[in-house]
């Protein structure tokens, strides 16, 4: 899994006014991850010691898209909103601002907040605003929209989880990086 430092999102007023839109480097969309990155909200909080089906998948896939993401980020849901019906489902939208990016990094003078469109059959919850979430998010450069996620509860146990990923990871890199110095120092 490829991890980027964690770092915080910070602008001057004005500065970062750019939609969210991947860095030159991002790899194109894989159809394959269309069920991790389906644009949805899980708005449970993700029992990690369950054992019910539902838990299990739901572990499942918590950790699919840690490992497929390209960006995960700590955020904070500003409004809930939506629009109508169209064949039957609402067209529902959250407003996000970015607190803590904890994988990879947002391309540079990208805004801190975004609004996010939720593709979802069931209504967003009202009260989310103030709340916290953690945002997977892919990126798909040829997209009409460059990019998909799914967000999640942001509860103690899911932040802990992606933290202790990104510990593993950087502890690894540091560990290949230590062979490869001391190797090269004997020879």
């Amino acid at each position: 899994m490829g991890v980027g430092v964690g770092i915080g999102v910070a602008c001057r007023h004005g500065d970062a006014d750019r939609a969210l839109a991947p860095p030159p480097e991002a790899q194109e969309w894989l159809p394959a991850l269309a069920e991790l990155f389906d644009d949805g909200i899980t708005v449970a909080p993700l029992r990690f010691d369950g054992r019910a089906p539902n838990d299990v998948l739901d572990q499942r896939l918590f950790h699919r898209r840690l490992g497929h993401s390209d960006l995960v980020a700590l955020v904070r849901v500003e409004q809930v909103w939506g629009r109508g019906r169209h064949q039957g489902s609402p067209t529902q939208y959250i407003d996000v601002t970015f607190q803590e990016i904890m994988v990879g990094a947002l391309p540079k003078d990208t805004a801190r907040r975004h609004m996010l469109e939720i593709v979802s059959a069931v209504d967003v919850p009202s009260s989310l605003p103030g709340q916290p979430l953690l945002l997977f998010l892919r990126w798909a450069p040829s997209h009409k929209r460059p990019y998909h996620y799914h967000v999640v509860s942001a509860h103690d146990d899911a932040v802990a989880s992606v933290e202790a990923a990104v510990d593993h990871a950087r502890s690894q890199r540091a560990t290949r990086r230590g062979r490869r110095h001391r190797r090269g120092a004997t020879e």
